[in-house]
């Protein structure tokens, strides 16, 4: 539309031009000392539009040469976007090692370092991904939580469910409350076969929809044997947690009722 406008513009314009140089005689003089030069009027108009048409396209170059840098930068910056995505995408499919060569190059990308270097510590393993950790948080200091949740995934993937609990410790209380931490941090205290630090989180993990009904009895069955089993070194202790326990179907009763047999 805008095109359409200026054609209809530059065509009103030259009637206009075509028809002022029919009815006009008019002449131009210029006086240089000794020298002068006279043009009709018409053509003196001619000269002065193509003089503005080549100024124009003289500034439009140098604004070009000017602007080499930034669109230079503009399209490195939309390259390396494209390429995130592709790792991403790689990711998401299972291509860890194609997702981890490609978020290699879009860290070298001073727009993508962050991302890209977080992105490489999910794809990589070990050192390797301590190391990317280390430059997803020298990067951007926002990613730091999300590196410390991966380092919690990580060690409870290699069965180190002390080291997932310390992590998960230090992240904040809206970053902890998620459903994700929430379920590894559950899911590491099984690791560790704790009974009352379970038992005293399921109703909240209920609540926040972390367990189903179903799920949280299995879990709860689990975890009240678990605290008899810490609470049996000592008749005090175990004195005190029978006291206090609720049982809520007869399944979670039998089960401590043959362990108190066993322990017996």
């Amino acid at each position: 539309m805008k095109n359409v406008l200026w054609i209809i513009l530059l065509f009103l314009g030259a009637v206009l031009l075509a028809f002022g140089a029919q009815h006009n005689s008019g002449s131009v003089i210029f006086v240089l000392s000794q020298h002068r030069i006279e043009l009709s009027f018409n053509f003196f108009v001619v000269l002065l539009l193509l003089a503005l048409f080549v100024l124009f396209l003289l500034f439009r170059i140098l604004a070009a040469i000017f602007n080499i840098p930034k669109t230079l930068r503009r399209f490195q910056d939309k390259r390396a976007q494209e390429m995130f995505n592709r790792a991403l995408l790689a990711f998401f499919e299972g291509q860890h090692q194609q997702a981890f060569k490609l978020a290699q190059k879009t860290y070298q990308k001073n727009n993508w370092k962050g991302l890209s270097a977080l992105l490489a510590a999910h794809c990589a393993e070990n050192e390797n991904q301590r190391t990317w950790l280390n430059y997803a948080r020298q990067a951007d200091e926002s990613l730091h939580h999300a590196a410390t949740l991966l380092e919690a995934q990580t060690a409870f993937q290699t069965q180190r469910f002390g080291d997932a609990l310390n992590a998960l410790s230090s992240l904040p209380p809206k970053i902890a409350a998620s459903k994700t931490a929430l379920l590894l941090d559950l899911s590491a205290r099984e690791g560790l076969n704790e009974g009352q630090n379970i038992l005293s989180r399921l109703k909240m993990l209920q609540k926040k929809g972390v367990l189903t009904s179903e799920s949280a009895q299995k879990v709860k069955n689990q975890a009240t044997l678990n605290a008899l089993k810490e609470a049996s070194d000592n008749l005090e202790n175990l004195t005190t947690f029978l006291n206090g326990w609720k049982p809520e179907n007869i399944n979670e009763i039998q089960a401590a009722v043959d362990y108190l047999l066993h322990f017996g």
